[in-house]
């Protein structure tokens, strides 16, 4: 079911006011944003992904970063605003995602907005290849890598992915308190290419010790807000 409107003429209360007795599967339009006119499935996360401009600062540099000619890692993609985001700007995308209900929903989305340079990978992105155990959590961001975990899904190693994939330009890292172990298995790629980071650290003491790594690998490191990191 697709819902052919706009926000143009209908004030936003009543967009979400509408929105709440839609099918969960109906498929909007995203409303705002850089990828304004793209194809959401409502019931895939929370509306403010479709209906307001999501993380629009942080958006806004990372696009900053891409090109025609780039390859974008989308880790912890969830089910795939930051891919679809930069499928208009850059070559090719590769989004990592380990929950299988995100991962169905990253998958639909790649699909009905036919996205032909964006390759789903369901796997969480750490320090080894293999299994590892994940955790899922109150909402479709919420799931992490826990030992108590109940799920088992595949795990990769970014230094050991990029042998039989391009290395990436610019990378996006989200993965709820796996970031420094996602980091230690990319050392030969962030030392030997050099990407983009733009890092969200999930406390203070990763925070601290995310930094130090990528200083320790060559970087420079700025904040883009509260534990948002850039790396360049």
């Amino acid at each position: 079911m697709r819902v052919p409107f706009t926000n143009r003429y209908v004030p936003l209360g009543k967009i979400t006011a509408l929105a709440k007795h839609l099918p969960f599967r109906v498929t909007l339009p995203i409303l705002h944003g850089p990828a304004q006119g793209m194809k959401w499935i409502l019931g895939s996360t929370e509306p403010n992904y479709w209906l307001r401009p999501y993380e629009r600062e942080k958006v806004d540099r990372l696009l900053t970063y891409l090109n025609p000619s780039s390859v974008f890692y989308d880790i912890g993609a969830n089910v795939g605003y930051y891919s679809l985001v930069a499928a208009r700007k850059c070559q090719s995308i590769f989004a990592f995602e380990p929950l299988p209900a995100n991962f169905d929903y990253l998958k639909r989305h790649i699909a009905i907005n036919q996205l032909q340079n964006c390759t789903a990978v369901e796997a969480a992105v750490i320090d080894h290849e293999g299994t590892v155990a994940f955790s899922e959590g109150n909402s479709t961001c919420g799931g992490a890598i826990r030992e108590a975990g109940a799920l088992l899904v595949r795990a990769v190693r970014l230094d050991v992915f990029i042998e039989r994939a391009p290395a990436p330009d610019v990378m996006k890292i989200d993965v709820e308190g796996a970031e420094l172990r996602a980091l230690c298995g990319a050392k030969r790629l962030l030392t030997e290419h050099h990407p983009v980071v733009f890092l969200a650290t999930h406390s203070n003491e990763l925070d601290w010790q995310c930094r130090e790594f990528l200083l320790q690998c060559g970087y420079q490191v700025e904040n883009l807000e509260n534990r948002e990191l850039i790396a360049t």
